[in-house]
C-alpha cells in the first residue's frame, strides 16, 4: 500500500468511525436508560462503560499518534455518567480523529512513534498501525455495544463500513474521499 493509498484509507475509517458512533448513540438514546446503564456482563460492565471505554482509548491512541495527552485516566474511565454528555464527547472527539487523521502527511504514516504503554514499559510501531488499532480496537466494542442492545430486544442498523460507503454515496472516487466526505456527519 503506498503512502497516498494509507491516507484515503485512514480518512475513509474516520469519516465512517464518526457515522458508526452517531449511529450507535442514537440507538442506544432510543433504547432508554434501562438498556444502557445496568451491568450487562459486557467486558467493561455496561453499554455505557464500554461506550466510555472507547472514548478514553481514543484519546490515549489519538494522543499517541499527535503526540498530546488527552488526559487518560485508566481503561475503566467514566467519563461521563450520562449518554447525552457522552454522546457529545464523542462526538467532539470524532471531529477531532477526522481532523487529526486529514492532516496527516504521506510521509506521517510510516513515521516509527515510541510511546510509554499503560502496564509500563514503551513501544515502537509505525503510526499507521497505531491509526490501524484505534479504529480496529473502536469496531470491536461497538459490536459489543450492538451485542448488548440486540439481546435487550433494540433493532440496530448496520454499522457496515460499506453500509457507511452506500449511505454517503460509492459514486465518490476513493482518491477524493477527504473532500467528496468533508461535510459527512
Amino acid at each position: 500500500m503506498t503512502a497516498a493509498h494509507f491516507a484515503t484509507h485512514f480518512a475513509t475509517l474516520a469519516r465512517y468511525n464518526r457515522w458508526a458512533n452517531g449511529l450507535l448513540f442514537a440507538a442506544c438514546e432510543e433504547a432508554g436508560e434501562e438498556v444502557w446503564r445496568p451491568e450487562v456482563g459486557a467486558f467493561h460492565g455496561s453499554v455505557l462503560g464500554t461506550l466510555n471505554h472507547i472514548l478514553v482509548m481514543d484519546r490515549l491512541w489519538l494522543g499517541r499518534v499527535v503526540g498530546r495527552d488527552f488526559g487518560f485516566q485508566g481503561l475503566d474511565e467514566i467519563v461521563h455518567g450520562d449518554l447525552a454528555a457522552l454522546a457529545g464527547a464523542r462526538e467532539e472527539f470524532d471531529d477531532a480523529i477526522v481532523a487529526a487523521v486529514d492532516e496527516l502527511a504521506e510521509g506521517d504514516f510510516a513515521r516509527v512513534v515510541e510511546y510509554a504503554i499503560t502496564g509500563g514499559g514503551t513501544a515502537r510501531e509505525p503510526l499507521w498501525l497505531l491509526l490501524a488499532h484505534l479504529f480496529n480496537h473502536q469496531t470491536h466494542h461497538r459490536g459489543q455495544v450492538t451485542d448488548a442492545l440486540t439481546r435487550a430486544g433494540h433493532e440496530i442498523p448496520s454499522l457496515d463500513l460499506v453500509a457507511f460507503w452506500r449511505a454517503v454515496g460509492a459514486d465518490h472516487a476513493a482518491e477524493s474521499v477527504g473532500e467528496s466526505m468533508a461535510g459527512v456527519r
